[in-house]
This record gives C-alpha cells, structure tokens and sequence, in this order.
C-alpha cells in the first residue's frame, strides 16, 4: 500500500515538478472559513499541498507554503453574535484551532495569515487602489438574489424554487443554500470584460484534474456578470473598508483572495509571484479560476501557474457540515491513529477527481 501511496503522490506531483523559477516554489491551501472548527476536508487541502511542498523540497527548492484563516464576512459577524464574543475574539480562538491542528497534523507550512492581519489590509487597499486606478471599479446600484451561506449573489440561472409546506424558498441550485432578495448600493466589477483572458489563460492546462476545466468553461458558457465587490457597512461591519467610502466594506471573497498577493509581497523586496500552484476544494473552484484570474489581470498581475482542485470528503454519501452535525474531526483520529496514520489514510483513500466517502472501518482497515 505504500508503494502505491507514493506512487500515487509522485502523479499528483507532476504538475508541481515542472514549475521551476528562480524564485521559491510558491503553493497555498485556501484560507479557512473560520464559522466552524477544523475538519478532515481542510486536512485534505493541507495534505495535498504538503506532498508537493515536501516533493520540491526534495528536488532543492526554496518553498513558499502559506495557509492561514479567512475572518471576515456576515457569516463570522453572525456566529460571533450568537456566541456573545465580539468577532475578533471569536477569530482569534478559531483560528488558533486551525493552527493547533494543522501543527498536530505535521503540515509543513512556512506562512499562516489570518485575514484581520493589517498588512494583509494595507495589500487589500493597495489592489483595490489598483482596480479603481485601471477603471474596473465603479459604483451603482446592485440588485439580486444574495446567500448568506456562500457570501455571494447568485445569478438567475443558478436558482431554483423549493417549497416546504406552504413556505416557498429560493436556493442555489449549485449549493442549495437558501437566498435572499436584496437591492443595495454598491461598487461593480466589469467580470465579462475579461471573459477572452480568462478562456485564453485556462487554455494554458492550468487545472488539474481536467475534469474540473469543463466545469469552469460551463460557468463561462453560462455568461459571466458584473461582479458585486463591496457591501454597505449598515448590513456588514465585519471587514476591511472601501478606501476613500467606510460606508462601504469590501467583498469577502475579493479581501480572501488577496491573501495570496500578501503572503507573497510581505517581508521580501521582491514580490513571490506567480503562485505556482493553488490547492483547493471544488467548492471554491469559481472562486479561483474566474473571479481570481480576472481581478489579477485587471490590476495587472500574471494569474496563477496552476490551481490542484480535489473534491470532497461525504459522511454517508453527504458532504460534511456542522449543521448536520456529521463533521469528522482530525485530532481525534490522531490521537487514535498517529500522525503518520492519520496522514497516510486521507493521502491513500481520496482520490482528487471524485468524493470520497469517509468510514471508521476504512481508517481502521488502512492503518
């Protein structure tokens, strides 16, 4: 089984072998959301990009290995409330969890950024400052069908009707959360505008597995939007503001994914760019390879080398969420299984490409 973990590893590493520069190998996890504790679907991210960290430091390579926690957002703002802590305290206890379990997991990351960091803030102003300075910024009125859960507004093809009783409620189809009707004032981003960028740059082979580039050219397919990327302070307080407007505070997802910009620009005379790969779940696939791409050519930075998408872990065939309660917790299978162990069975049982369903006599049996 081994012979075949490794084997394995190697395959999944080609994508990072073949990225040499004269920079450090620059490879990231996502930033975690921090409304729940850590899980074995992080773990999952942080393993992968662990092997390809470990694979070039192997080969020689200098590496960049950043992970971190994502802390703002509505969602944040509102656990925080339902708890009685105020947001930065409740970060602050989340993230040191995501901190603790990574360092228990033997994950060899050289960076951890927490979102609420002020120089993480004064990068987010800076690329602002550089959207609005090359014209993809301006405000207006912004209207649409908003989930709370995915902190975005999701576009009419993607929502469908679901009734319970004699409640009627609109959700996403791609996620199932339920939406909102909402009509604010806010700042735009000119997203179709770089459609032909986008398509030329996935063209490069830059995802991996392939199966997830079809995914992308059918969100492309399906047209792109003016990208909604602030919301009014009154509705959100949680999070960097606008420069120059603190009625106004800036997008998640757009503060989340700057993240990357900042661990590579902070302490070094010359910026670590670009990324040579992305590791991350096939929830945040749009995420990374529309959205992301587009507000780095936009500002004119190169887009990233590659994104490495895997897909989920399931609890009987479910995906894991704290609302059904069926999160599967690494330290506890550390503490049963070893380190070693713990590392060896997600690495051996996942598979990128498709779910993996989680059971006790799976571990059991591998380890």
């Amino acid at each position: 089984m081994k012979r075949l973990l490794i084997h394995k590893l190697r395959h999944c590493s080609l994508l990072a072998c073949r990225l040499f520069s004269t920079n450090p190998f620059f490879v990231s996890t996502p930033i975690f959301y921090v409304n729940g504790a850590p899980h074995i679907g992080h773990m999952q991210s942080c393993l992968y990009a662990d092997a390809f960290a470990r694979m070039q430091r192997l080969l020689g390579k200098e590496v960049l290995f950043s992970t971190g926690t994502d802390e703002h957002g509505l969602k944040v703002q509102q656990v925080a409330e339902t708890m009685k802590k105020s947001p930065r305290e409740f970060c602050s206890e989340m993230s040191t969890k995501f901190q603790e379990t990574f360092k228990e997991s033997d994950v060899s990351f050289t960076n951890f950024i927490q979102t609420t960091d002020e120089y993480h803030k004064e990068t987010v102003h800076n690329f602002w400052n550089k959207l609005n300075k090359n014209g993809c910024i301006s405000k207006g009125r912004y209207e649409g069908w908003y989930s709370i859960t995915d902190e975005a507004f999701v576009p009419s093809s993607q929502i469908k009707e679901v009734r319970e009783g004699n409640i009627i409620k609109m959700t996403s189809i791609e996620t199932g959360s339920v939406l909102e009707k909402m009509s604010e004032e806010n700042y735009v981003f000119p997203l179709p505008q770089f459609e032909k960028d986008i398509l030329y740059w996935l063209s490069k082979d830059v995802i991996q597995p392939t199966n997830f580039l079809e995914d992308v050219k059918r969100w492309i397919g399906e047209g792109l939007h003016e990208l909604s990327v602030s919301r009014p302070r009154s509705r959100l307080s949680w999070g960097i503001p606008v420069p120059d407007d603190n009625s106004q505070i800036i997008y998640v997802w757009l503060d989340a994914l700057v993240n990357y910009l900042t661990v590579g620009s902070q302490g070094r005379e010359n910026i670590v760019w670009p990324i040579d790969c992305h590791v991350i779940g096939k929830d945040i696939l749009k995420f990374h390879a529309i959205y992301w791409p587009a507000f780095l050519i936009a500002a004119g930075y190169e887009p990233p080398r590659k994104i490495f998408c895997h897909s989920h872990w399931t609890v009987n065939y479910e995906k894991m969420s704290k609302s059904k309660g069926n999160v599967v917790d690494p330290q506890t299978l550390i503490s049963k299984y070893s380190c070693d162990g713990f590392r060896y069975f997600l690495l051996r049982a996942s598979v990128p490409h498709s779910d993996t369903n989680y059971s006790e006599t799976k571990i059991h049996r591998m380890t």
